[in-house]
């Protein structure tokens, strides 16, 4: 039998629009909101090299749950919408099987 799951991955910006970088601190926060809500939880950046500030640039956060709580998640979208001062978050989930 296999173990399905809820992969869930939450993107974030790493500058506001104008290029500047966000404090690390916003991050941290998010990080310890997301480690003591999930038991798996994963962080990394996909930033090109030769434009460092662009407002292209994220900061992915992938957790795994057995099954997704949307009204949790719109919630927390929403404040991460306010905190990074953008129009949108892009939080979603996938279903995955592990072997």
């Amino acid at each position: 039998m296999y173990n399905q799951k809820y992969l869930i991955r939450i993107l974030l910006p790493l500058c506001n629009k104008s290029g500047r970088v966000f404090p690390a601190a916003l991050y941290q926060s998010v990080k310890a909101n997301l480690s003591s809500r999930f038991q798996n939880f994963t962080t990394y950046s996909r930033a090109a090299a030769e434009k460092p500030s662009s407002p292209d640039n994220l900061v992915a956060y992938e957790v795994t749950a057995e099954s997704p709580d949307i009204k949790w998640l719109r919630e927390y979208r929403n404040g991460l919408k306010k905190i990074f001062q953008e129009h949108a978050i892009v939080i979603h989930a996938q279903k995955i099987v592990l072997p």
